[in-house]
């Protein structure tokens, strides 16, 4: 009989052990799993970040805002060619005066226009070729007042189309450089239209 009690007292004793160490084993398990992070619901796509993605090239010239530059182009070049004829071939000081202002204004406008083609895809050499046109032709052979006559009105005339065209882009240009620029060589060239119209007046009258 004592036996058996000892025999019962032993085995419960490995079973109350054995139920000891499984439990202990799940605590373990438990601990641990709390520790591991959970799997993200929605992992994040393998692609490039956005804030390395290349940029898309803005203000690209097409179409119409094209044209404008290279006529803007032109008349820059030609005006200053007439600005310096005008300072070597007339005799009139106000005339060789206002071939002088032309010169720089055309001058520094051109090289605005220069500065917008080469960051809008249309590089330009530093030195533009200047084209003998026929305006410059017609003012070659002339001298004194028959060439102060001829190049007041060509100035007249010149700028009022320029004023027309550059007022037209600053309303309509689809590049905002281009329309930028309009609108910051308008004004001078509506003073060269002035200036132009007081200078034919002193002209008629001498």
């Amino acid at each position: 009989m004592k036996r058996h009690l000892h025999s019962f007292i032993f085995g419960l004793i490995v079973c109350m052990a054995v139920f000891g160490l499984a439990a202990c084993q799940r605590g373990n398990d438990n601990v641990q799993a709390a520790r591991e992070p959970e799997p993200a619901t929605n992992p994040a796509p393998s692609s490039t970040p956005a804030e390395s993605a290349p940029v898309a090239t803005a203000n690209t010239l097409t179409g119409a805002d094209r044209d404008f530059v290279k006529q803007a182009e032109k008349d820059n070049l030609q005006e200053r060619v007439l600005g310096r004829m005008a300072q070597e071939q007339s005799q009139n000081n106000d005339v060789k005066s206002y071939g002088k202002m032309l010169v720089k204004d055309h001058n520094d406008a051109l090289q605005q226009l220069v500065d917008l083609m080469n960051k809008n895809g249309m590089p330009q050499p530093k030195t533009l070729p200047e084209e003998r046109t026929d305006a410059i032709k017609k003012m070659e052979g002339l001298k004194g007042a028959a060439f102060d006559k001829e190049f007041v009105n060509m100035m007249v005339e010149d700028h009022q189309k320029a004023i027309d065209l550059f007022q037209k882009e600053a309303n309509t240009a689809q590049n905002s450089d281009v329309r930028d620029y309009a609108k910051d060589v308008l004004p001078t060239l509506q003073k060269h239209l002035k200036d132009a119209k007081n200078l034919l007046s002193k002209i008629k009258t001498t």
